[in-house]
């Protein structure tokens, strides 16, 4: 589910910046799912999943027409947007802060990695 918000925000995005003149690529998404990745880029129906099929055929079709790449797997330890989503151990949540390029010096006092 989330994949799908994603891809239509990315589509957004891209039509938005090529309408103001910028020339990017499409936009990569990252998934720490596999099964939704499975789904996204293979066409089997899965009979699980009939509730959700209208979002897994939206990133399907925008997939295959090229409009977002799907580069693949993330591992839930390299998922950066985790930090802003759930709440972490403070160890996971300076790895993502860092992840981000972002330094806290707070969260670092308070929580060392080490």
């Amino acid at each position: 589910m989330a994949l799908s918000d994603a891809a239509r925000e990315a589509i957004s995005k891209n039509q938005l910046f090529q309408e103001l003149g910028f020339n990017i690529p499409p936009f990569a998404l990252l998934s720490d799912n596999q099964s939704t990745l499975a789904i996204a880029q293979e066409p089997i129906q899965h009979r699980w999943a009939k509730h959700i099929r209208i979002r897994y055929d939206f990133i399907r079709d925008a997939y295959r027409q090229e409009e977002i790449p799907l580069p693949g797997y993330v591992t839930t330890r390299e998922q950066t947007a985790d930090v802003l989503t759930k709440a972490l151990h403070p160890v996971a949540h300076n790895g993502c802060i860092s992840l981000m390029g972002i330094k806290s010096t707070l969260s670092n006092a308070l929580y060392p990695s080490s």
